[in-house]
């Protein structure tokens, strides 16, 4: 409705399901975490909205890689104890400070703004 471009990164194990018209597809040929690798390379910002080790596992890589974070809080899933372990930064080297959120609606709109050339990930 807003008119981002959606690419969609399927690992091999979900490569039947079907997508959304104007949904990009890219078959991988990838078990999950190998997915994760060029999903996150692929993007200039890593959005998540909660998940397991899958999820934290590429909030990691975007962070390493320099990328900037949006995480959504109090999902409920297991995603939700990096920002209780990581409030200001992953690490000592600083690389890129976490942007937290307590509510999707925040997120989205941060998530929204129109930014020339960046394509965001959704972990």
């Amino acid at each position: 409705k807003r008119g981002l471009e959606v690419i969609v990164f399927l690992p091999i194990e979900r490569e039947d399901i079907d997508l959304p018209v104007n949904v990009i597809r890219v078959n991988t040929g990838c078990e999950f975490r190998c997915r994760s690798v060029m999903l996150v390379r692929s993007s200039d910002v890593l959005v998540s909205l909660g998940g397991e080790v899958g999820t934290m596992i590429e909030i990691f890589m975007a962070y390493a890689m320099g990328k900037p974070l949006l995480v959504l809080n109090h999902t409920g899933l297991s995603s939700d104890v990096i920002a209780r372990a990581f409030p200001e930064y992953i690490d000592q080297r600083k690389v890129i400070k976490p942007k937290y959120f307590d509510s999707p609606e925040e997120l989205a709109k941060e998530a929204c703004k129109p930014q020339v050339g960046i394509r965001a990930s959704y972990g």
